[in-house]
C-alpha cells in the first residue's frame, strides 16, 4: 500500500508545473528581452510596464509582477492611476522573476510589489509629501478582480478605489501610507473576499467598504483575518445594506476614529455580525453602530476583545455576547505585549477557552493563520471551547493558509500543527495531526515548495510541490491513535528530500503535510503547515 503511494508521489513530483493560461509577465527592472509580456525573459518593463499588461488583459488573464515599486506615470499628473477595466483579471505580486507557478514565490513580504502614487518618490524625505501624489493609485471598474500580494501606497484620496465592483478578492494585500483611505470600495451582487490584508498608517479610514448584495447568492462575502492599525480615521468602516457579511478575526488598533464603525444608512438592513475580533486603543471608541432605518437594528458582536478604547467601548449595539470589554469592569485580557502591538494572548489570559465553539469557527484560522485549538474538557455541549478575540493561544508555529483540505470519513478536515521552535539550530520541531480516522496508517511529507493540486488517487489536495520527502524511516510510519491523532518529532538535520536528506538552514521555509488511509479504503491528505526557520 505504501509502495503504491510512494510511486504515485514520485511520478507526480517528476512533472513540472505548467504555466497558467493567459499569463502576462511584468518586471519593471528588466532591461533586455522583447518587452511583450510573454515570458519572464520578455516581460513588460520600464515605467509603463503595468499599463502595458493591463491594456492587453482579457477575461481570465493573470498578471505576474516582480517585487519592486511601480508608479502610474513618470509625470506629475495627479489623475494618473492604474485602471483595471477588464473583468476577470488577477494581479499577483511578490515574484522574483523566475517562477513557473505562484506557489514558487518566496514568502509573503520578501519581495513586495508596490503600486505607488508617490510620483516623485519623496514621501519619506525631508520637505517631501503627498502634494504631488496620485489621487487614487489603483481604480477597479471590472468585475471579478483579484489582487494578491499587492502593496498599495501613496494615494491622496484612496490607495484603492472601486465603485460598484461586482466581485472582488483581496488576498494578503497591504494598503499603507495613503493620505486618504487605504481602500475605498463599493461592492454589489456577486462575491467579496477580503482576507489577510493590512491597512495601516493611512490618513483616512483603513478600509471604507459599502456592501450591497441585493439578495444574490454568493460563494463568499467576507472580511476576515485583516488588521487595520494607526490610521487617522476608522479602522474599518463598513456599510452593509441587503445581505450578510462574515466579519471575523479582525484586529483594529490605535486608529484615530472607531475601531469598527457601522455608520448610519437609511435602507433595509440585515444585521451584520462580527466574531472573534480584537479592537484595542482606538480614539473615538471600539465598536459603534449608528442609527439606521432597519428591519433589524442591532449588530451582533460576539467572542471579541474590546479593550482600552475611548468610552463607551461599544455603542449602538446590543449586549456583546461572550466578550471582554474594558469599560464594564471585565478582567484585563493580558495581551503578550500591548505596548508594542502584540495582541496575542499570554498563557494566563482570561480570554482562553471562553467561547463555545460554533460551526462558524470550527475550522477557521485565527488572525495569525493558526488553527483554533479546541478544548473539549468539561464542556456539556459536546463541541468544545476556543479563545476570545482574533488570536488563539495554541503554542503552534507556522502558517496554515493557501491550500484547502477536504473532510475525511470522520466528517472533519484533518489538521496539521507544528509546535516547538522556529530556530533551526534548536532542532525542536514536532508535527501533530488531529481529526483523523482512528487506527489508520499515516505518513508525514515534506517539501520546500508549495502547490495546490487535486490528489490523483485519493481525496484532498496535495499542497506540496517540487521534490517531496517522505518520513518513512524506522518508527515514522504509524497508525493513528483511537482519538484520531498522530505525532512526529522531526530531526531538522535529516529532512527527507527525494532519495537524500537535507539539513534545515535559517531563512528556509519547509512545508509539511500528512498522508493517511481513510475509511473505506482510500487515500487522504490533511491540511498543510509551512514553517519559516530562522
Amino acid at each position: 500500500m505504501l509502495a503504491r503511494f510512494c510511486a504515485f508521489v514520485s511520478l507526480l513530483t517528476a512533472l513540472s508545473a505548467p504555466l497558467l493560461a493567459q499569463t502576462i509577465f511584468v518586471d519593471g527592472d528588466l532591461t533586455t528581452g522583447g518587452n511583450n509580456g510573454s515570458t519572464w525573459a520578455d516581460a513588460f518593463r520600464g515605467p509603463g510596464a503595468v499599463h502595458d499588461a493591463l491594456a492587453i488583459a482579457t477575461p481570465g488573464t493573470e498578471i505576474w509582477l516582480t517585487g519592486g515599486t511601480y508608479v502610474p506615470t513618470d509625470s506629475l499628473d495627479a489623475t494618473a492611476r492604474f485602471e483595471i477595466l477588464q473583468s476577470g483579471v488577477t494581479l499577483r505580486g511578490g515574484f522574483a522573476g523566475t517562477e513557473t507557478s505562484p506557489f514558487e514565490r518566496p514568502a509573503p513580504g520578501t519581495l513586495p510589489t508596490v503600486l505607488s502614487g508617490d510620483l516623485l518618490g519623496d514621501d519619506g524625505a525631508v520637505g517631501g509629501g503627498p502634494s504631488d501624489n496620485s489621487e487614487n493609485v489603483v481604480v477597479i471598474q471590472g468585475s471579478r478582480t483579484t489582487l494578491e500580494r499587492i502593496h498599495v501606497a501613496g494615494g491622496t484620496v484612496a490607495g484603492l478605489s472601486g465603485m460598484i465592483v461586482q466581485a472582488l478578492t483581496l488576498d494578503r494585500c497591504v494598503f499603507e501610507n495613503n493620505s486618504g483611505a487605504g481602500a475605498q470600495l463599493m461592492t454589489s451582487g456577486l462575491e467579496l473576499s477580503i482576507r489577510d490584508c493590512r491597512f495601516r498608517s493611512n490618513g483616512g479610514d483603513g478600509l471604507d467598504l459599502w456592501v450591497s448584495k441585493f439578495g444574490v447568492p454568493s460563494e463568499r462575502f467576507e472580511v476576515v483575518r485583516c488588521s487595520s492599525t494607526d490610521n487617522g480615521g476608522n479602522g474599518f468602516r463598513i456599510v452593509l445594506t441587503v445581505g450578510a457579511l462574515e466579519i471575523s478575526h479582525l484586529v483594529s488598533a490605535r486608529n484615530g476614529g472607531y475601531g469598527i464603525l457601522f455608520p448610519t444608512f437609511d435602507e433595509v438592513l440585515l444585521a451584520p455580525a462580527m466574531y472573534h475580533c480584537t479592537v484595542v486603543g482606538n480614539g473615538l471608541g471600539g465598536v459603534r453602530m449608528e442609527s439606521c432605518a432597519c428591519i433589524v437594528a442591532q449588530i451582533v458582536v460576539a467572542d471579541s476583545i474590546i479593550w482600552g478604547n475611548r468610552s463607551p467601548e461599544v455603542s449602538g449595539v446590543a449586549f456583546p455576547q461572550r466578550c471582554i470589554v474594558s469599560d464594564r469592569g471585565d478582567p484585563d485580557p493580558l495581551f503578550v505585549d500591548e505596548a508594542s502591538g502584540d495582541y496575542s494572548l499570554s498563557p494566563t489570559s482570561p480570554a482562553i477557552d471562553r467561547s463555545e465553539l460554533s460551526p462558524f469557527v470550527s475550522n477557521a484560522l485565527d488572525a495569525a493563520r493558526q488553527h483554533r485549538d479546541v478544548d473539549v474538557s468539561g464542556i456539556s455541549n459536546g463541541l468544545g471551547t476556543v479563545d476570545l478575540g482574533a488570536f488563539e493561544f495554541t503554542g503552534s508555529i507556522g502558517d496554515h493558509g493557501g491550500c484547502d483540505a477536504r473532510a475525511n470519513s470522520t466528517g472533519e478536515v484533518g489538521r496539521l500543527f507544528a509546535r516547538g521552535s522556529e530556530v533551526a539550530a534548536d532542532n525542536g520541531l514536532q508535527l501533530r495531526a488531529d481529526r483523523l480516522p482512528p487506527q489508520q496508517f499515516g505518513l508525514f511529507l515534506a517539501s520546500r515548495l508549495a502547490a495546490a493540486d487535486p490528489f490523483n488517487g485519493g481525496l484532498g489536495t496535495l499542497c506540496l510541490g517540487g521534490t517531496i520527502g517522505r518520513f518513512n524511516g524506522p518508527g515514522q510510519v504509524r497508525a493513528t491513535t483511537p482519538a484520531g491523532t498522530l505525532e512526529l518529532d522531526v530531526d531538522l538535520t535529516r529532512i527527507p528530500e527525494g532519495g537524500a536528506f537535507a539539513a534545515v538552514q535559517p531563512g528556509e521555509t519547509w512545508r509539511f503535510q500528512l498522508w493517511h488511509r481513510d475509511v473505506p479504503a482510500t487515500n487522504q491528505l490533511t491540511g498543510v503547515v509551512a514553517v519559516r526557520f530562522r
